[in-house]
């Protein structure tokens, strides 16, 4: 999955350049890549996001969209020294049926080394849920809910930490509580 965002990115760029445009002003800071303008990748879906917006079937081969998925929240927290982390809130709204799905996605950069000014993206946290809410997204924690259980009063809690030693975030504990 990892390398299939790289993979996004990079041909993203290999087209902006063709077309003379430059979708990253800085390919070492996560902040300047242009989002609503790129390919990427989630378990399951491919977000290929033009202006914002992107658009996929549920059948390959089918001209028309069962589902828009917008990039309702971006957001950018430094979770250590040094280290940028963007964060993409996508709905993902079906057209020709009911529900939405929601992806809470974290890119980082990963220079390739100190000789040389390109980079490459990194993955570092992603959810996705029916009923998925951000209760907090900051420079030291990552908090998520889902309602789990449908007609039941509860809603599971996430609570994810910056991991120094894997460079991704990392659930630190889960809870429930009842409404």
């Amino acid at each position: 999955m990892k390398q299939a965002v790289i993979v996004s990115i990079l041909l993203l760029a290999v087209a902006a350049s063709a077309m003379g445009q430059n979708p990253v002003a800085d390919w070492s800071d996560i902040a300047t890549l242009d989002f609503k303008n790129a390919t990427v990748t989630t378990t399951g879906r491919t977000f290929a996001f033009q202006d914002g917006t992107a658009y996929n079937s549920d059948t390959p081969g089918n001209e028309k969209s069962d589902w828009e998925a917008t990039i309702e929240k971006d957001t950018t927290v430094s979770p250590a020294p040094g280290v940028k982390t963007r964060f993409l809130l996508i709905a993902d709204s079906h057209l020709t049926g009911t529900g939405a799905w929601l992806y809470l996605m974290g890119f980082r950069c990963e220079p390739l080394n100190s000789h040389s000014p390109t980079g490459h993206f990194l993955k570092v946290f992603e959810m996705k849920a029916l009923s998925l809410s951000v209760e907090r997204l900051d420079d030291n924690r990552v908090v998520v809910s889902i309602h789990p259980f449908s007609g039941k009063p509860t809603t599971k809690h996430f609570a994810y930490k910056w991991d120094r030693g894997t460079g991704k975030f990392r659930l630190e504990r889960t809870w429930i509580t009842k409404h």
